[in-house]
């Protein structure tokens, strides 16, 4: 049973009674031979209509932060970004990268790729950083590239 959870559905009613009298909001009860059935289901670890056995990555994601640079535009209204020696280089880039689109796997080959040194802060002026709305969770057992190409890339 290791690396696996046990999901046993007891709402049928073999598996409980009815009250005759509600206590409180409780109107079912369990008496000794329903705890047997549900312990011999348990015990059983079979999948059948009342009981699944699933793998523990069934219930986990990978959360991947989605960033892309911000637009050219934006960054020519940008007083700070205007400050940067090294602007016309990375809005050079960034006409090229509009020009051929291409992925990065992070910040940092991004940052490569515009061939400038930059500060964390002045990073933060060339991407767009608003990170609660640009996280994708993938199911754990999901390929992770598959996925962005499918469902993430075409809405970039």
């Amino acid at each position: 049973k290791k690396g696996k959870v046990q999901l046993i559905n007891t709402t049928n009613e073999e598996y409980f009674s009815k009250m005759k009298k509600s206590l409180g909001s409780k109107q079912n009860e369990m008496t000794k031979e329903h705890i047997e059935k549900i312990t011999k289901l348990f015990l059983e670890n079979a999948s059948n209509k009342d009981c699944k056995i699933l793998d523990n990555e069934d219930f986990g994601y990978t959360k991947i932060i989605i960033e892309k640079p911000k637009s050219i535009e934006a960054l020519k209204d940008d007083e700070k970004f205007a400050k940067l020696k090294d602007k016309d280089k990375i809005l050079e880039k960034l006409q090229e990268l509009e020009q051929n689109p291409q992925d990065f796997k992070n910040r940092e080959e991004f940052i490569k790729f515009l061939g400038v040194k930059l500060k964390k802060s002045e990073e933060n002026l060339i991407i767009d950083s608003d990170k609660t709305n640009n996280t994708e969770k993938i199911p754990l057992k999901t390929n992770i590239q598959g996925y962005y190409d499918t469902e993430v890339k075409p809405y970039v």
